[in-house]
């Protein structure tokens, strides 16, 4: 899947120099900065306190009893052949997938919604059918669940032979997350930019009193004739988005959230498909530098005229009026 390589850099010479020569690389390479090395590759809302976030946002406060009542039992039985019921941990799983994707689409549609002059036509237009009053009530949950329910079931013939396999539905959302992303609103994406020197300044962000290192990533795709779990995403090219222009900023989003979350009961970070694989289809470096290095890296940065200023992260450069801090 990918190839990982981490090493820690001492000095800021030698961090400069290794970033540039992957800049110079004929394939793409994007840059994340990290202000605490030992900091996951992993969206807010798929970290615990992102998650209880969204469950305090959500309105529907009942929805853990939506699978204990009307005839959802039944549904279960007679996908499975009895094999299963509401109380299975396989069928809690799929439950509370069910209601995490009514959480997250509940908080970005309330996003356009407050904010809708800024989104594209084509989120205008989803949001118009399916607004937030839509995603907490327990009719769009059985929808869901029921789908969700009907796509899992793998099935064999007599003889053996694989009909289909079980699946899931690992689509987060169709509303456009890279705008929210960038101002305030998390979401499922990462953000990363094209430019490892704005990479580095948001290393340099907020570094906690206990760091002992802070972490400039590097990414790239070496194969993409292969499936990977993760994906490149530009950002909405109907969007007026000065933040993403101001930063080059460019997202990864992950392709199989949900799957991952029903076989190890927890949302991916990027950490979990490191592989050794030689014939992997992407690579991920991982510079660990000193917290020593700060002031000298400040001053690289100033030097090339990035700030908050330059990458309009002050609050005057706030186009959302409204947002949900998850």
């Amino acid at each position: 899947m990918i190839n990982f390589y981490q090493q820690e850099v001492f000095e800021v010479d030698e961090l400069l120099s290794k970033i540039e020569e992957l800049k110079r690389s004929d394939s793409r390479f994007i840059f994340r900065g990290q202000p605490d090395y030992i900091f996951y590759l992993q969206p807010k809302v798929f970290r615990e306190d992102g998650i209880r976030e969204l469950e305090k946002n959500f309105p529907a406060k009942n929805w853990g009893n939506w699978l204990n009542r009307g005839d959802l039992n039944k549904e279960v039985k007679a996908c499975f052949c009895g094999s299963y019921d509401v109380n299975s941990s396989e069928i809690r799983k799929l439950f509370y997938i069910t209601v995490y994707t009514m959480m997250y689409n509940y908080t970005l549609s309330k996003c356009v919604s407050k904010n809708s002059k800024l989104f594209s036509r084509k989120t205008i237009k989803l949001y118009a059918e399916k607004p937030e009053n839509v995603w907490c009530i327990e009719e769009t949950f059985r929808r869901i669940f029921i789908d969700n329910l009907i796509l899992s079931v793998g099935r064999v013939s007599v003889s053996g032979t694989v009909l289909n396999y079980s699946r899931f539905n690992d689509c987060l959302t169709v509303f456009d997350e890279c705008l929210p992303q960038h101002y305030s609103t998390p979401t499922a994406s990462l953000d990363w930019s094209d430019d490892p020197y704005i990479a580095i300044y948001f290393a340099l962000e907020d570094i906690p009193k206990t760091a002992s290192h802070m972490s400039v990533y590097a990414y790239r795709e070496t194969d993409q004739s292969k499936e990977l779990p993760i994906t490149i995403v530009e950002g909405d090219s109907g969007v007026n988005n000065p933040r993403l222009e101001a930063q080059k900023g460019i997202f990864t989003k992950f392709n199989h959230p949900f799957s991952f979350y029903f076989y190890y009961n927890q949302f991916p970070c990027i950490e979990n498909y490191i592989t050794d694989d030689i014939e992997n289809a992407a690579q991920l470096f991982k510079f660990d530098v000193p917290v020593h290095n700060v002031d000298d890296l400040r001053k690289t940065i100033s030097d090339k005229g990035i700030n908050r200023d330059s990458l309009l992260m002050n609050e005057k450069n706030d186009l959302f009026k409204y947002k949900i801090n998850a």
